[in-house]
């Protein structure tokens, strides 16, 4: 068994960092380029460690065509976890389309492991708190 640490295929989704929010979230969070910016960074980081990163931020005013892409990508490949953003999940008046995503992957996820991240910036944190999973789902698939 090799010492390396195994490398997870990740499909990391949410919301588009320039979607209108309350300024309290902004406040929280950053301007859609700081968020931008974290959320790159984020990703960078994980496919420097080796990790297969697939990124799709939804539009909420394009929702039909998001849950379309997000429904074709997880019946056309597995993936070992599947990052729902925080944007999603705090923003009370996306709870409806963070409800659809969520069902979404759970139907076409394959058993992938559900992510979630404590706002930009946190996704490899939630790669790393869900490791044990993410190995026991890659075993799975391979």
């Amino acid at each position: 068994m090799s010492s390396q640490s195994p490398t997870f295929k990740v499909l990391l989704t949410g919301l588009r960092t320039n979607a209108p929010i309350l300024d309290y979230f902004r406040t929280l969070y950053g301007t859609p380029d700081e968020i931008k910016a974290k959320v790159a960074a984020d990703a960078q980081r994980l496919k420097e460690a080796g990790h297969d990163v697939s990124e799709f931020f939804l539009d909420e005013n394009k929702l039909d065509e998001g849950l379309e892409w997000l429904t074709t990508k997880l019946r056309a490949e597995q993936f070992d976890g599947i990052m729902v953003g925080s944007g999603l999940r705090l923003i009370p008046e996306m709870t409806a389309i963070y409800e659809l995503v969520v069902n979404v992957v759970a139907t076409e996820g394959k058993g992938s492991v559900l992510l979630f991240n404590d706002g930009p910036g946190g996704n490899w944190d939630a790669v790393q708190r869900n490791r044990k999973q993410l190995e026991e789902r890659k075993k799975r698939r391979d």
